[in-house]
Parts: C-alpha cells; structure tokens; sequence
C-alpha cells in the first residue's frame, strides 16, 4: 500500500492493484471487508461493473473471433488447432488428457487443503465459511503455523549479491563455464551490470548478457507477481561471427539505506528460472541464428531449463550455498531448510487448480464460439473448490493470452514442468 500522507506510517493508504502491493495487502491486511474490497476489485477489473469505458469484453470477444478467422484461413479448424503446430504436445487431445489427469488429483487435493485451512482458521476465531479473499490471508498464517515460514524472515537470508554469485558458482560447477563481469560496457542505467560468460573451448567469451535487477518506479512494467523477463538480444550464428547476447530484467527491490537487495523465496526461484531459460540462449551449440538457442523450440519446451533450474533450490546443499544473513552471514535455519518440500506443497492442489483451470479457459475460449463468461461458469466448478462469485470478470483481464503471445498456448507453463 502507498501511503497519501506525510508520514509513511501512519497512513492513509492507497491500496492498488498492482500485484507487489496487492498480492501482499491479500496476504496480511487482517481487516476481511478491506480485503473483500481489493478482492472484488481485482476481480472486477476491465468490466462494465466498474467502469464502462474501460470494459475490455468487446475486444476480448473480437480477438476470438479474429483469431478463429485467422485460422480458417490457413487451413485449421480453430486458433488451438493452429497453436498445436508450434507445440511439443501435437494436439489438443494430448494437452487435454493430460491436464484432465492432473485435475484427478489436485482437485481431491485441494478439496482436503480447503477443510484443513477452514479448520484452522475456525481454531481461530473464524466463524464464517472461507471466500477467495479469505485463502491468501489464512494461507500464510498457516504456512507459518506449520513450517515457522515467515517470508520477510526469510528474506533476510538472500540478499541479491550473494544469491547471485552463488547461481554463478552452481552454473560453473554444472556446465564448466565461468561469468564474469565486465565494466567497460556502456548500459542504459547505473544499476545494470554486463557479464561475459566464458567456456572451456576458447578464451574469450563464448557470449554475454546485461543484468538489470531493480525495480524502478515509472521506468519499468511491473504486471505479474513474479515479473523478470529473459530477452534474447542477439542469436549466435557462425556465418557472421555473433556472439549470443541477452539482457535479463528484474523487478527486485533496490538497496535501502545500506541494506542490500533482499529477496523472497519466490524471487529467487524467479531468479533461477530465468537464469536457466537464458543460459539455453548463451550456452547453445548451434551454428544458425533460426535454430540458436529458444529460436524456433517448441513452445511448451521453452522453459525446461529454467524449470530444471529451479529445482536446484530446492536441494539442501544449493540453499545452503546461496543464503546467508545479510548482516550475520549465519545460514539459513535448519528448520527451514528441512522443510523447503513442505513449504513448496503447501496448497499444492489448490493451486494447481488454478492453473489448470487458466490453461483449459484459455482452450476453450479459442477453440469455442461460446460467450466468454458462459465458459467460465461451465468450467469454474470443475476446478474449484470454491463457489464463482457472479461479478468474477478475470477473463477480460487475462493478458497473458489476449495483449501477449500465450493465447491457446498458456498450458505450455505448466508443460515445461512436467
């Protein structure tokens, strides 16, 4: 929240809806009508319901209909049809079945993670049934309950500097390269750093890439809760002697008052997972700029690396390795270390549902002439623990697959895991 007055502590606040505000005020504001307020807001965002101007619902529906067209066009029968030819999965019969295993399980799951969270939060005091704007708030109050998560705690033990040399250290013992940073690069801001990545087979760089870790206000976007971005600068191409060149871009927080960068779980998971996805670019072997690096790799094979990445975080010596407290330089405390498979499950189910349920709205919607609120309403349930709230209109805020290159695609984040 942003505070409107003078004294930062004291308030009032402004609560928008930006994820890094509104994700944390779900998570902590113990007051249920505020969080009730955020929630219908969030919820509510591009619709009519709020304001008519800005209500997206039309475009949604012509992007539909423009994409099936486009399709039709070029010899498919709708736009899921069409995105198959890019994908690893070959068709949506097989993105399907194996979504709808997955719905086997985690739907039970999350039914059992549901009455476990509602049983805690009565242990509580809480006398009502558990809304959507209850789980986050009751989610990390148990988090805590069982594993001692605390995720401001827990930041004190991943300060950027030494997470990031530590990944450099684990990419060197893995892949037999070394990164090394250079300062005679000209960068577009004062916090941007270069870094030449060397190998085995010669002594000069093999590529090299741009590190802009900070949030900026105004500079840069920030959408998702997890935002950092890979961007592929140049592909390696032997015929004209390039070099692979990238940039890597994040939204942490920037050093205060002499207290470094210090990151959550989730950002340094982030972390890994785009540092992964750009080293198949800086790493690749293939001496064609088409086929160098993610050029040209089937989408829901793009993020393999970056997923396999991610899993050396949770490996008991790799974590101990890159924590530290940033003032004591003490690990991080046993218990949490033991813990970091049960703290990564938690709601497990509940939250794949979720995606499940994204990457089959985001199926249905172009492979449908459905009216889009119609195709919520048949799926919700399915996935759901939870009853849909009549005026939910997250479909018409779904960016990922209608203002960016996700659309009948947004299955393949959760493919790459698999």
């Amino acid at each position: 929240a942003m505070s409107t007055s003078s004294d930062a502590s004291k308030g009032p606040w402004r609560v928008t809806l930006q994820p890094h505000i509104y994700e944390p005020f779900m998570q902590y504001c113990p007051d249920r009508n505020l969080r009730w307020n955020a929630w219908q807001a969030h919820a509510q965002r591009c619709s009519n319901y709020v304001n008519k101007e800005l209500e997206t619902g039309s475009n949604l529906e012509n992007i539909r209909a423009y994409r099936k067209e486009q399709a039709m066009i070029l010899g498919y029968e709708t736009y899921v049809d069409m995105s198959m030819e890019t994908k690893m999965a070959g068709s949506v019969e097989n993105v399907n079945n194996i979504l709808d295993s997955l719905l086997e399980s985690a739907r039970s799951m999350q039914d059992v993670e549901i009455e476990l969270l509602q049983r805690f939060a009565a242990e509580r005091g809480f006398d009502v049934k558990l809304e959507h704007w209850d789980i986050p708030y009751w989610q990390r109050k148990q988090k805590w309950s069982l594993y001692n998560f605390d995720e401001d705690k827990i930041r004190e033990y991943f300060p950027l500097p030494r997470v990031i040399n530590s990944l450099f250290n684990l990419c060197s013992q893995l892949f037999k390269i070394q990164i090394v940073e250079r300062s005679d690069v000209h960068t577009w801001h004062k916090d941007v750093k270069f870094y030449d990545v060397y190998d085995e087979s010669r002594n000069t760089p093999v590529s090299g890439f741009y590190l802009d870790p900070y949030a900026r206000q105004d500079q840069k976007i920030r959408v998702y809760d997890d935002a950092g971005w890979h961007i592929s600068i140049r592909n390696k191409c032997t015929v004209t002697s390039t070099d692979p060149l990238s940039a890597l871009i994040f939204n942490f927080q920037a050093p205060v008052e002499g207290r470094p960068s210090l990151l959550s779980l989730n950002e340094v998971g982030v972390l890994f997972q785009r540092f992964g996805h750009s080293l198949r670019h800086l790493l690749t072997k293939a001496n064609y700029s088409e086929v160098a690096g993610i050029s040209n790799v089937e989408w829901d094979a793009a993020e393999v690396c970056g997923q396999v990445m991610t899993h050396w975080l949770y490996d008991p010596h790799t974590i101990q390795a890159i924590s530290g407290h940033y003032s004591t330089d003490e690990p991080l405390p046993e218990d949490i270390v033991k813990n970091l498979q049960n703290i990564r499950g938690h709601m497990s189910g509940y939250t794949l549902c979720k995606e499940l349920y994204l990457s089959k709205l985001d199926l249905e919607l172009h492979s449908k002439k459905t009216f889009w609120r119609d195709i919520v309403r048949e799926l919700w349930p399915k996935y759901h623990a939870l009853p849909f709230d009549k005026y939910d209109s997250h479909p018409l805020s779904f960016t990922k697959i209608f203002s960016e290159e996700w659309g009948a695609a947004y299955y393949c984040h959760l493919w790459s895991k698999m």
